[in-house]
């Protein structure tokens, strides 16, 4: 097969009596994608690889868990791997064909009470995502856009993206000149090697600067206007733990946050910073949070749509609700 095989560039397809069409896609970079039925070192043969994906997809039929149906597409076949969808979850890009033509990225429309901003940490960016707050929990896409990083070596850029959060007041839609400030953000802290030590010292230089402020204490836990966020491994505990690993240290604090079923990093940090920032704008009453609408700009960029998340949101009288992500976490 590697002998006989004929290598398709990007902006090319292949029929399958192995006549080449398209356009090569010029590039400065030369990449190759080998899958693992090219490898001459697979134990068994192709009938092995079949035999492994064969087995992975009848232990994701009976349990539900695609563990091993998406270690055997990406470490033995070399293909990526999409998560099987699930009954009542949601296309991202149906989502994106309803986005609001009235709505303009970057500016503030009636109805927001407060901004929050959650950063998703990637190898090589930062992915940012503002949103707006409103009664019960509506809430507006305002700012979506990656900023080019080194989080894992590069503590200036960290401190140019909390900066930049920190300090950042979007104007209103009404035409007033007004504008309104970002209350509180949250931002990853796990990833690869070096990412987890680079956001704790992010965060401490913050705080030195006053830019992580401490508001008090919401349903008896403290209230930060910047948080790293962490994944917790179980799903039933409260929605938003503080923690403060190093007891000894209280300038080293870290906000863990538990995992959100099925949603991506991003809105979980959006969520997350919402219901911190929805306690401490209410002073601590205990407002409820409710499944609410969600507004989406038009046009509507890339994350926006693919950040939200499927199985985390409901269709009620043909309008978009969402649940309540169930999290947890621990001290």
């Amino acid at each position: 097969m590697n002998r006989d095989g004929i290598w398709v560039g990007q902006g090319q397809a292949i029929s399958t009596e192995g006549e080449v069409t398209g356009d090569l896609v010029k590039s400065r970079t030369a990449g190759f994608w080998i899958t693992g039925l090219m490898s001459p070192f697979i134990i068994g043969g192709v009938g092995a690889l079949a035999y492994d994906m064969a087995k992975a997809q009848r232990a994701f039929e009976a349990t539900g868990d695609d563990k091993d149906l998406r270690s055997v597409t990406v470490k033995r076949w070399g293909l990526p791997y999409q998560a099987k969808r699930v009954a009542g979850s949601l296309d991202a890009g149906a989502i994106a064909a309803r986005a609001e033509a009235g709505l303009r990225l970057g500016f503030v429309p009636e109805g927001v009470r407060f901004l929050t901003a959650a950063v998703d940490i990637q190898s090589n960016r930062f992915e940012i995502l503002v949103r707006g707050w409103g009664i019960n929990g509506e809430s507006w896409v305002i700012d979506d856009r990656v900023m080019t990083a080194d989080p894992a070596t590069s503590p200036s850029d960290w401190d140019k993206l909390l900066l930049s959060l920190e300090g950042a007041a979007y104007p209103l839609a009404d035409g007033s000149g007004r504008s309104m400030r970002v209350l509180a953000l949250g931002y990853d802290s796990g990833g690869q090697d070096g990412v987890t030590l680079q956001a704790y010292g992010a965060w401490r230089r913050s705080r030195k600067r006053r830019g992580a402020r401490h508001v008090g204490k919401f349903d008896g836990r403290d209230g930060w206007t910047v948080l790293p966020l962490k994944g917790a491994s179980s799903l039933n505990a409260a929605s938003l733990v503080v923690t403060y690993p190093d007891s000894q240290r209280k300038d080293r604090m870290l906000m863990r946050v538990a995992r959100c079923r099925s949603a991506s990093s991003t809105r979980t940090a959006s969520r997350t910073t919402f219901q911190h920032s929805f306690r401490s704008a209410s002073r601590g009453r205990g407002t409820c949070i409710s499944p609410a609408l969600f507004w989406l700009p038009n046009p509507l960029t890339r994350s926006s749509s693919s950040s939200l998340p499927s199985s985390a949101a409901r269709m009620v009288d043909g309008k978009r609700q969402r649940r309540q992500p169930a999290m947890s976490g621990s001290i």
